[in-house]
């Protein structure tokens, strides 16, 4: 008898008494040292697909599938210069690319692709002023930023010193390079570059964080060719694996900034339909969007382990061209945006 109700007193207890890791919840944030070193794989990678009219008559392409797209692979290396202490600390952060990878593929032109750990590409670039400009950035464009725990990335500076210029597509005379530098000065840029950081080490939690609870962030992202996208995003604390690794996953709201199109980065005399796509371009409307993904926190090292967002579009729009004639466009697009702690340092 007296086992009996011992046993009913502990089975009574546990279901009273919760593990006070339920309770407590977790701390979500960045271990910043001064002289620290971060080294991440990150890779943005827009690809837009849509039918073709067929302009062969007007010295334009067949009709037919179409795509476009604009892979940019980066590793940037990121030290601690500063901390500033308090209730809402910052880290001045200054990087510089260990290694850069693009392909740029524009339709009916082809790809173009450049990587600064390629024997080939070092040997072309004498010849390839787009190629000359992507090799340099590794080691040669340094940047600064800051880097708070709770407001994410900001204040980025350092590639507006050499991207408009290394990447005027007036430097190329073939057209794909051309397109392609135009494609790059778009994606590296600042404010472009800020976006990424800011998507990919994104906010924390104020406050410590039980499984279920939710805060939010804004960034965007520049789509080749179709434009930007703003971000409002909610990220939930799905949960914690073993104390260690907090599982953070995300959706978004994307509206398209007015008047942000690009264009293919072809001139009209290159080609009829790509060198008058912004036409199109401008009055484009976006019917269907989503916008999710998930991220890997290391709570023991207070650090970013991995993440991936996915973002697919619909979005219609019209083509009247100057030698007459109207056409529909359909553009499908999809975005996706990952990170990857590749060493580990200090």
């Amino acid at each position: 008898m007296f086992a009996r109700a011992s046993l009913l007193t502990a089975l009574l207890a546990a279901a009273l008494v919760r593990p006070a890791a339920a309770g407590e919840g977790v701390e979500i944030r960045w271990g910043h040292e001064k002289g620290k070193v971060y080294r991440y794989k990150l890779v943005e990678k827009s690809d837009v697909s849509f039918d073709l009219p067929d302009l062969s008559a007007f010295g334009g392409p067949k009709a037919g599938p179409a795509r476009a797209v604009a892979h940019l692979e980066t590793e940037p290396e990121l030290e601690v210069v500063s901390l500033k202490p308090g209730k809402d600390p910052q880290a001045s952060m200054k990087g510089k690319y260990a290694a850069a990878r693009c392909n740029v593929e524009v339709p009916a032109r082809g790809a173009q692709t450049c990587d600064t750990e390629s024997e080939a590409d070092k040997m072309e670039a004498a010849a390839d002023p787009f190629k000359r400009a992507f090799l340099a950035l590794k080691g040669k464009v340094p940047f600064t930023f800051t880097w708070a725990p709770v407001a994410g990335v900001s204040k980025m500076s350092g590639h507006n010193r050499y991207v408009p210029a290394a990447f005027n597509p007036k430097n190329s005379k073939e057209p794909l390079s051309a397109a392609a530098s135009f494609v790059c000065q778009q994606l590296l840029q600042d404010q472009a570059v800020e976006d990424l950081f800011a998507d990919m080490f994104l906010p924390l939690p104020a406050d410590k964080a039980l499984a279920g609870d939710k805060w939010k962030g804004e960034s965007s992202a520049t789509i080749y060719p179709i434009g930007v996208f703003l971000l409002k995003t909610e990220y939930t604390l799905k949960e914690v694996k073993e104390g260690k690794t907090a599982v953070i996953s995300c959706v978004s709201q994307v509206t398209k900034k007015p008047k942000s199109e690009m264009d293919f980065g072809v001139p009209a005399k290159d080609d009829p339909l790509l060198g008058f796509t912004r036409q199109v371009l401008e009055k484009l409307a976006l019917q269907e969007s989503s916008r999710s993904g998930e991220f890997e926190f290391d709570l023991e090292k207070k650090e970013l382990i991995k993440g991936s967002v996915t973002m697919d579009l619909l979005i219609t729009g019209k083509f009247d061209p100057p030698m007459g004639g109207s056409f529909d466009f359909k553009f499908k697009a999809v975005h996706v945006r990952s990170v990857e702690r590749k060493a580990q340092n200090g």
